[in-house]
């Protein structure tokens, strides 16, 4: 039981580690107009590649990950429903015209602060239910 939980929180360490130091560089780096699509995917794809690096590094197998043929609306939930959302928070930020990522005045961060720490929150409990 043990060595699952070790697992888990390395698991989740790594991915914390790699995503966040992954978004840091996108920013950095001028931004996800500079970053694209190609960028963004790659966000995406972290988590699902350190699991199978660390299965690999760990010998545990793909026996019981379930790379089994199943039914056709599991695999529009998987696949089809993210590209979705991909695509209509694509069209909220276009029509937005949120391009750019840039500091904002400390008065405003701390108005935002409590509404961010929430969504950090929910966010980090709908993720862990992901992998």
């Amino acid at each position: 039981m043990k060595s699952t939980r070790i697992q888990i929180l390395i698991f989740l360490l790594l991915v914390f580690i790699v995503s966040w130091s992954f978004e840091a560089f996108i920013i950095s780096g001028g931004g996800v107009k500079n970053f694209g699509l190609l960028g963004l995917m790659t966000l995406m794809w972290i988590p699902g590649l350190i699991s199978i690096f660390l299965r690999i590094i760990a010998k545990l197998g793909f026996e019981d990950v379930g790379f089994k043929k199943g039914l056709l609306k599991f695999y529009f939930y998987a696949v089809g429903l993210p590209l979705v959302i991909a695509f209509v928070v694509n069209i909220v930020c276009m029509v937005l015209d949120i391009r750019d990522f840039s500091f904002i005045a400390i008065e405003t961060l701390n108005q935002a602060l409590p509404k961010i720490a929430m969504t950090r929150a929910l966010g980090l409990f709908g993720a862990l239910g992901e992998e």
